[in-house]
């Protein structure tokens, strides 16, 4: 597998351990206690910071370079979803860090109900994104690109460094890092 999937499946792992601790401080909101909401402003800015901005433009082009090389891949349909999700995904995580705001600063714009029912839209969104572009898209990208492809690629997308899961977390950042961390360790075998 080329190092540019390697490290989109690192991404998406990423984000789906956010959207497990977004699912629980959701589930928090839901039972009429208190999320951590400076956790769930953290995720959602990341959200906004890495995954909306970079992430998801690097895999647009690596799509577009397949569609360009392979027409005949017959997921087309899938790769038109896909764009569109990238298109609106970053509004409604922006829309969402809104609301939160919204709700811990007691100015609400609406109910704790109903922000929890969009958070739970929004992970339930995100986990199938990701899973359509794993289980649907990548094993085709990765079977029809060549070493030159991935060279081409490798030469051609922005690089970013990854605010929480990179060499090194971004102070912002760092209560995030260590929630996921503390989670880890939780859930570890004993």
């Amino acid at each position: 597998m080329s190092d540019i999937l390697n490290a989109l499946h690192a991404d998406h792992s990423h984000i789906r351990k956010l959207m497990a601790l977004l699912e629980q401080q959701t589930a928090l909101l839901a039972s009429g206690d208190d999320p951590d909401w400076d956790l769930m402003a953290d995720i959602l800015d990341y959200m906004a910071q890495y995954p909306d901005a970079y992430h998801h433009p690097r895999e647009e082009r690596i799509f577009n370079h397949f569609r360009q090389h392979h027409p005949q891949s017959g997921l087309e349909k899938i790769l038109e979803l896909l764009a569109q999700e990238h298109q609106q995904l970053p509004a409604a995580t922006v829309e969402l860090r809104r609301q939160v705001e919204s709700i811990r600063e007691d100015a609400a714009i609406l109910t704790r109900d109903e922000l929890a029912n969009s958070l739970n839209d929004y992970i339930s969104r995100q986990r199938k994104h990701l899973a359509t572009e794993d289980n649907q898209l990548f094993p085709a990208i990765e079977q029809a690109l060549t070493a030159s492809d991935w060279k081409i690629l490798d030469a051609t997308l922005p690089q970013q460094h990854d605010p929480v899961f990179g060499a090194v977390t971004e102070q912002q950042f760092e209560a995030l890092y260590r929630r996921i961390l503390e989670g880890e360790a939780r859930n570890a075998p004993q």
